[in-house]
């Protein structure tokens, strides 16, 4: 290994520059942005370790350089930090978990010991079990912030109650941990080799709808010696890696204290009771008059934490008495339907439906329909979503979040969001199908979230494109939700429809698989003899795209597909454009005259259309081919053609991508 530069911005061009890439070059490889690549290069931004990563693997550095290359990159020198400088780096290691509103009460022993279970585990695995309702997520975080301090790399959430699909796991562990889909690289292996040498905390939570993938999980632990695994399922995942820790409900005065204000406050059912109480009713205090009835709410509420939260809202509204006569008429009339449900999940099914009748029926509506969103939303998905013209929303809206019913969040744009718990969503769902409401709430979904999609055609290349890439992250599990609603039950002509409005997403985000994987299923789903050859040509080429960046070999004859049916069509932009695209895919040693060959004709078109741009696209693309087959002269020529055209119509901001150094 040479001797680097004195700084990582020099080392990076002169990497570049001896791989022969350009900036744009570089950023498509690594999979980031070509504004990163020169602002790193200037020494304006210092990239993470993920992308220092991904920098290395791009510029294909011998395993002798990468870690030199990684450690200039985080800390200005080629040499690892020494253990105190250490330290530091792993307090300000990456790693997310979610920020609880409240504290958690009660848990003191239960957290001491599932921390010490987990971190000595030989297998390295803690699953939380529980029913609905008991606060497994909850105590899952707070023993996992415990542990963090001892994982130089971070301790990571990753929800899964979203996913309907085992195939997405490791995709959405990959995404939270920064890595994206590169080269010919599976998913799993990608995660497996970024994990092997990193001490790292998974947090999986909500685990049991997807145990057909817990191999998954055994794979990474038998191959990643410094990962550990702390999930939360309703059963478990059998492995022989395996611990298990059971929630339970939380302990409920003693019997022969239940008057005794003091002992009722220790308890800590009762003080969650009180605690949750005071944020609806400032002056709540437990005291002689009401340390029976409240011991007596939360025997009756089985020491549930989500059941005694969803009753303490009611205070303000309900005197304790009344509160408690009305709750236990209502659990004893509603749990006579649920007998079978173990005895605690038709308690918490009860007192979610007890909650759910004190609504108004604008509020009810309300709630019902926000049980088709997957994961979080956003205000305006719930407006487009219900159908109710005289609610109010944003009242309503607080007022369920006021009852427990809705959790506030926020995306990572700060736009405020919401979401409900898993057990309040299946509640939700359940009434809103009792109500033959549920086809119709679905497709309002959908048609939302192909609206938001097709949005994508029209930002393409301007200053809105990167906010609504933002929103497509943020909604990721609703449009998957509306993609599978769309393919397999309503309208799989539109499923492909948006699939292809996506395809920007999947290639600028980093799911170029499950990209691909959307357009092959939806495909399945049609009769292709009935589709017009524009919507073919577009599916096919979309699946192409996303196939040559995985270096998959079907790229070629997808494309080659996708121009038949331009053809066909009589599409001249979508012909030119592809014959571009087959283009770069034949551009390696031995077959460059056949790119070249298509490059011209590509070019030809472009010019009968007037397409200025993309005429500047093709001559960048022939003059990095020439420039690789020794043509220097002709390469400069045609990177200062593309340059002085892009300057003549006023588009001086683009003429950095056709700029070979």
């Amino acid at each position: 290994m040479t001797a680097p530069p004195s700084s990582f911005g020099q080392w990076l061009k002169q990497l570049r520059a001896a791989a022969d890439l350009t900036q744009y070059g570089l950023a498509e490889r690594a999979g980031c942005t070509e504004s990163l690549i020169r602002k790193y290069e200037l020494g304006q931004r210092r990239p993470t370790r993920q992308t220092a990563e991904s920098l290395a693997r791009a510029l294909r550095l011998p395993a002798d350089e990468r870690e030199a290359f990684c450690n200039m990159a985080l800390f200005g020198t080629t040499l690892a930090p020494q253990p105190a400088a250490a330290r530091h780096a792993v307090a300000a290691a990456p790693g997310w978990l979610p920020a609880p509103p409240t504290p958690l009460l009660g848990r003191k022993g239960d957290l001491a010991t599932a921390a010490r279970q987990l971190h000595t585990a030989s297998g390295r695995m803690l699953t939380l079990l529980g029913p609905p309702g008991v606060g497994k997520t909850r105590m899952a975080i707070a023993v996992a912030a415990d542990l963090r301090a001892n994982f130089a790399d971070g301790a990571w959430f990753v929800a899964l109650a979203a996913l309907s699909d085992p195939n997405l796991i490791v995709p959405s562990i990959a995404r939270r941990l920064g890595l994206s889909e590169q080269g010919q690289t599976p998913s799993l292996d990608t995660l497996t080799q970024h994990l092997h040498q990193r001490q790292v905390l998974l947090l999986l939570d909500n685990f049991e709808h997807l145990l057909g993938a817990a191999e998954l999980v055994a794979h990474l632990l038998e191959h990643c010696p410094g990962l550990y695994v702390l999930a939360t399922s309703r059963e478990p995942l059998r492995l022989r890696a395996e611990g298990r820790f059971e929630v339970v409900p939380l302990a409920l005065p003693a019997a022969a204290s239940a008057s005794n204000p003091a002992a009722v406050a220790k308890a800590p059912a009762t003080a969650l009771f009180a605690e949750r109480a005071r944020a609806v009713q400032p002056s709540f205090k437990i005291n002689q008059q009401n340390a029976a009835m409240l011991t007596r709410l939360c025997t009756r509420l089985a020491g549930l934490p989500l059941a005694i939260e969803l009753a303490a809202a009611r205070v303000d509204e309900l005197p304790l008495p009344e509160l408690l006569e009305r709750l236990d008429a209502g659990l004893t009339r509603l749990g006579r339907g649920l007998r079978d449900l173990p005895a605690r999940q038709q308690t918490l099914h009860a007192t979610i439906a007890w909650s759910y009748g004190l609504l108004s029926p604008a509020e009810q509506h309300l709630f019902r329909h926000m049980g088709v969103f997957s994961g979080s939303f956003s205000l305006e998905a719930v407006a487009a979503v219900q159908s109710d013209p005289i609610c109010n929303l944003q009242w309503s809206i607080c007022n369920l979040t006021d009852k427990g019913l809705l959790q506030r969040q926020r995306a990572s744009e700060g736009e405020e969001r919401f979401a409900l718990l898993e057990m309040l969503r299946e509640f939700a769902l359940e009434e809103l199908a009792a109500h033959g409401e549920l086809d119709e709430a679905r497709a309002a979904h959908a048609a939302y979230f192909l609206k938001l999609a097709e949005q994508g055609s029209n930002v393409a290349a301007t200053s809105q494109e990167v906010r609504w890439l933002q929103e497509i992250a943020d909604d990721m599990n609703n449009v998957r939700a509306a993609l599978t609603y769309l393919r397999d039950a309503a309208d799989p002509r539109a499923a492909l429809q948006m699939t292809i409005h996506l395809w920007r997403f999947w290639f600028q985000r980093g799911y170029m698989q499950e990209g691909r994987t959307w357009f092959s299923t939806t495909l399945e789903c049609l009769d292709r003899a009935t589709l017009p050859p524009d919507l073919h040509g577009k599916a096919l080429y979309g699946e192409a795209f996303l196939a040559s960046q995985l270096a998959d070999g079907t790229a070629v004859l997808r494309m080659e597909q996708a121009l038949d049916y331009f053809r066909v069509a009589g599409d001249q932009l979508r012909i030119a454009r592809t014959l571009n695209a087959l283009g770069m895919l034949a551009r390696y040693p031995g077959n460059q005259e056949r790119a070249f060959g298509l490059y011209n004709e590509s070019l030809a078109t472009f010019t009968q259309l007037q397409s200025t741009s993309d005429i500047n696209v093709v001559r960048s693309q022939m003059a990095m081919l020439h420039y690789e087959t020794g043509n220097y002269l002709k390469a400069e020529r045609l990177f200062q053609a593309a340059i002085d055209s892009e300057r003549a119509e006023g588009r001086e901001h683009y003429v950095v991508r056709y700029l070979p150094g």
